[in-house]
């Protein structure tokens, strides 16, 4: 039998770039969808270094547009405990652990404003602190929500190396 020769398949230009940001924005849609358990272990201090999706969502999390959004979400709970419960659809935070823990939920949010390098670890841990619906801010389980927000404000100051790690590789994501 006659076998055809086989012929190479032409490159096009710019084809493995394209292919590049395809499989980049899975990454950041993977990222997305499991943020929950990607911010669990990035806040137990997993390097963000030892898996794809973790650095991506590292990167989520550090980007000025989260921290921001962060801070923002610290000030609104600390605004909910300030004035009388009103009925809305929104999870009430839990006023008086919120008004004990004022000072550190403001460092938090100044911190987060701020311009300085965070950790992964402390965004995590921040995330979580305002997006667990069964965590210390809305929770009337006894969690300690001062100990919590002084945790991730520690964690945020703590610069293992990991931040300088991060800042190297967003700074390559776009080529």
């Amino acid at each position: 039998m006659y076998q055809a020769p086989q012929q190479s398949r032409p490159t096009l230009p710019g084809l493995s770039a394209a292919s590049s940001r395809v499989r980049r924005r899975l990454r950041l849609m993977r990222a997305q969808f499991g943020r929950a358990r990607l911010d669990q272990e990035l806040a137990a201090g997993v390097r963000p270094d030892s898996d794809p999706l973790l650095r991506e969502r590292a990167q989520i999390l550090l980007s000025r547009e989260s921290r921001l959004r962060m801070a923002s979400g610290i000030d609104r709970a600390r605004r909910q405990a300030e004035r009388p419960a009103r009925h809305t659809a929104q999870v009430p935070v839990r006023t008086q652990a919120v008004r004990d823990a004022a000072p550190a939920l403001e460092r938090l949010a100044y911190r987060m404003r701020g311009h300085l390098p965070i950790s992964p670890q402390g965004a995590a841990k921040t995330n979580i602190l305002l997006t667990d619906g069964s965590g210390p801010l809305y929770s009337p389980d006894g969690s300690d929500l001062k100990a919590a927000a002084r945790s991730a404000l520690a964690a945020l100051e703590a610069d293992s190396g990991q931040q300088r790690v991060m800042v190297r590789r967003v700074g390559n994501a776009g080529s």
